[in-house]
């Protein structure tokens, strides 16, 4: 006990590294909430007084460490975050010294070029520092292209930059070697430079390297605070033009420095203070347990040193295979590696429980075929055809047994006028250069059709030729009757949706085109359902590519022909289908689970058909897990509401029909929202728990169900913001939810690509098996 007590520094570095490496891979069993939920504005009355919370919400009860400005819990932000930042670091030191050891080793060897280089690095960077370096070459644009992710080009510059530090270490523990007896008996029975490097120079170092290696962890976590503080890693919570924030695939603790500069002068101590804490700690962590070792090598008789340079030969295959042939020699060892190899083996393979029932995926690929037939028109809210979809999911939630809601399957509301846009053409003429023909939902997007079918012929003018100033006051009268075409590319989304309201107030022009930030597609692509414009609206506004953009200007002053051809539906019926499963425990019966889906999608065009299969997904995954639930003999103890969703595409949503109607205030409501499933190249789920309360522990017991359920399937998942109209529904009635969606579905959604030759039932199996597992979880398996 005595000989342990005296080095102090590497038993606190071994208990703190220790921790941090436990903390970054099980942060579940440490917080209870999600680092991704956000807190919402919330109005509370104490003692008679209204009283309004939003966020940052200092440390209480609910939240020990507080949240930060976007309302996360910012003790699951720091516990999750540990994993991504150390590995950053580790990375960054994993690097620099792969750089460094052969460049020390050469160097060392007195090689003129590496011993040239070490010492230029070494020049500059003792009088250039190494972060102002990295605030330029991070803001580079083909950096950011090249590496997408802030964390990964940061890291890149701090490895290719900053080796130099290292290697000059390295090089002084090399020529100590260099200069021992023995290497001049090895070279003596002819040995190269090579094989004395390999064989005696690195053997020789690797104390060094690994106290080396943690000190420069170290010192990784340090710059990586330092540059934190300037925003150049602020991945997480960085603010779009929404006003919402983009989630990462993972939390870390750089943005967190980096956003609470504001509100410190308001004194907010916490949004610093812990994300600071948690970085200084880790420092220190490493440096303790780099100088312990220090100390422990220093040792004349060390049995670290013995111990270290026994793993590769313990974990050797060929020394292993080598001790068996020998068991007399080496019996206890083999019986100890064979022990090992065992107890790892079981880790891996040992049988997870298997699931209750099984989801059957030819049932789910029954519906997506059902759905994606030719005579329900593309599901096209208010197109008649989705009245035929509700009936058959109708009839299906009556055949499994399901009760019906308020006495209904089927909720239907009368909507206002919709519209399809069937078919547009749109010729750009001049005379010399000749006619340019635009494709429909290709080269341009009509945005708000106002009451017109027919054909059209216009001239435009561009803003360059007429050096209009929006916010001039020169006479523009002369210019009203001209089509205008303007470019709002790099203009933010509200700036630039007062620029066109300015321009067609102004002008009142018959069309206005806008060029925008998107790309002509070779295939047709219906982004939305086609809306109709308010009444008063006089002008049509037209989207159209940055490539086409380009070749309107320089047309300029050319005439348009344009054709729009429009079906229009008034005060269709929209009809969404609703049935549940009764919950048996009294003392849960506010604990409802709803599980929901969309089956309408953008409806057909004239000539293009959109099958929307993978939009099925959601909603044929939906209605198997409702057959195999009604079909188990006892009742759950939590009542599942099973809701399909129409006119999802709409301004007049079914979800936001049914759900004002029944579930406002429901805060102990829980609902899971299944949107695109199938894809056969999609090979991980998005989930979005952004919608749920930190600080509800039930809604958050949940989410850890579902993540446990992924992982027993399979079923890889990542984090991001999914933009879904049925949130706004959600929040308005206090429900905690989640949505689900499939990954690198962009291209193909809402195409006609989007059909049942791209459907792969297995992608349909996992998910499906993940959230039957999830659900039945959930209502049986006595959640609390």
């Amino acid at each position: 006990m005595k000989k342990c007590n005296q080095n102090i520094p590497l038993i606190l570095g071994i208990i703190i590294v220790t921790g941090l490496i436990i903390l970054s891979f099980y942060p579940e069993y440490f917080t209870n909430s999600d680092p991704y939920g956000k807190e919402r504005l919330d109005f509370v009355y104490i003692n008679g007084q209204l009283n309004i919370f939003e966020p940052p919400i200092e440390p209480c009860t609910e939240y020990p460490w507080g949240t930060d400005l976007y309302g996360r819990d910012m003790k699951s932000l720091i516990f999750y975050g540990s994993k991504l930042t150390l590995f950053t670091a580790v990375f960054i030191a994993l690097g620099r010294l792969i750089i460094s050891l052969p460049i020390a080793i050469l160097a060392a060897y007195r090689n003129r070029f590496f011993q040239w280089i070490l010492r230029q690095f070494n020049i500059i960077f003792s009088t250039f520092p190494l972060i102002i370096l990295t605030m330029l070459l991070s803001r580079i644009a083909l950096l950011k292209d090249l590496f997408m992710e802030p964390t990964r080009s940061v890291g890149y510059i701090l490895i290719f930059f900053g080796w130099s530090r290292l290697a000059n270490l390295l090089k002084e523990k090399v020529e100590e070697v260099l200069c021992q007896d023995f290497i001049e008996g090895e070279i003596a029975i002819g040995k190269n430079k090579i094989e004395i490097a390999l064989q005696n120079v690195i053997p020789h170092l690797i104390p060094s390297i690994v106290v080396l290696f943690f000190l420069e962890i170290a010192q990784a976590l340090l710059i990586l605070s330092q540059i934190s503080v300037f925003g150049l890693i602020s991945s997480t919570g960085t603010v779009e033009a929404a006003g919402d924030y983009r989630i990462p695939f993972e939390a870390e603790w750089f943005s967190l420095l980096a956003s609470p500069q504001l509100p410190l002068s308001f004194g907010r101590y916490w949004l610093i203070l812990y994300p600071a804490a948690a970085f200084a700690i880790s420092i220190i962590g490493f440096n303790l347990l780099g100088e312990g070792l220090r100390l422990e090598f220093d040792k004349r008789n060390s049995k670290v040193i013995t111990w270290i340079k026994g793993i590769p030969s313990f974990i050797s295959p060929l020394r292993l295979i080598y001790e068996i042939k020998n068991i007399a020699t080496y019996k206890e060892s083999v019986r100890r590696k064979l022990i090992l190899c065992t107890v790892i083996l079981i880790i891996i393979f040992f049988p997870q429980k298997a699931s209750e029932y099984r989801f059957i995926e030819s049932n789910a690929m029954t519906t997506i075929e059902e759905l994606s037939k030719v005579e329900y028109g593309g599901r096209r809210a208010g197109s008649g055809t989705n009245q035929m979809v509700a009936k058959y999911l109708a009839d299906k939630l009556e055949d499994y047994g399901l009760q019906p809601f308020d006495g209904k399957f089927i909720h239907e509301f009368q909507m206002n006028k919709v519209v399809n846009i069937n078919e547009s053409t749109l010729a750009v003429i001049n005379g010399d250069a000749g006619t340019r023909e635009l494709k429909f939902r290709k080269d341009y997007y009509i945005v708000n059709p106002i009451d017109i079918d027919g054909t059209y012929d216009y001239q435009y003018v561009t803003m360059e030729d007429i050096g209009f100033n929006p916010y001039s006051s020169k006479d523009i009268s002369h210019l009203k009757g001209k089509v205008i075409v303007i470019d709002i590319r790099g203009l933010d989304m509200q700036t630039a949706g007062q620029f066109i309201s300015f321009v067609a107030r102004s002008l009142e022009p018959p069309a206005l085109l806008y060029i925008s930030n998107w790309k002509s597609t070779d295939f047709v692509t219906k982004r939305t359902v086609d809306r109709v414009a308010p009444d008063d609206t006089k002008t049509i506004n037209i989207s159209v590519s940055s490539d086409i953009g380009e070749e309107l200007i320089r047309r300029s002053n050319s005439k348009l022909h344009l054709m729009i051809e429009c079906e229009y539906a008034d005060n269709p019926i929209s009809t969404s289908v609703v049935g549940f499963i009764e919950g048996s425990n009294e003392n849960l019966k506010d604990e409802i689970i709803i599980l929901g889906s969309s089956f309408d999608s953008v409806g057909d065009d004239k000539n293009v058909r959109f099958p929307a299969s993978m939009e099925a997904g959601g909603t044929a995954i939906e209605l198997e897990i409702a057959r195999i639930l009604a079909n188990i003999p006892e009742k759950p103890e939590r009542t599942i509401v099973f809701t399909f969703w129409d006119s999802s595409q709409t301004t007049q949503r079914g979800s936001e029909h049914f759900l004002k109607q029944y579930f406002v205030g429901s805060r102990k409501a829980f609902y899971i929202d299944l949107r695109n499933f199938g894809f056969r190249d999609s090979d991980r789920l998005i989930i979005d728990t952004t919608n749920t309360l930190p600080k509800d522990l039930l809604a958050q017991n949940y989410i850890k169900t579902l993540k446990k359920n992924a992982s027993r399937n399979d079923v890889k998942i990542v984090y991001g913001k999914i933009g879904s109209p049925i949130t706004q529904d959600l929040l308005y009635c206090d429900i905690n939810s989640i949505i689900i969606d499939s990954e690198g579905i962009d291209d193909i959604i809402r195409t006609p690509y989007d059909n049942l030759e791209n459907i792969n039932e297995d992608k349909l199996n996992k998910p499906g098996q993940m959230l039957l597992d999830t659900i039945y979880d959930i209502i049986y398996g006595g959640i609390r």
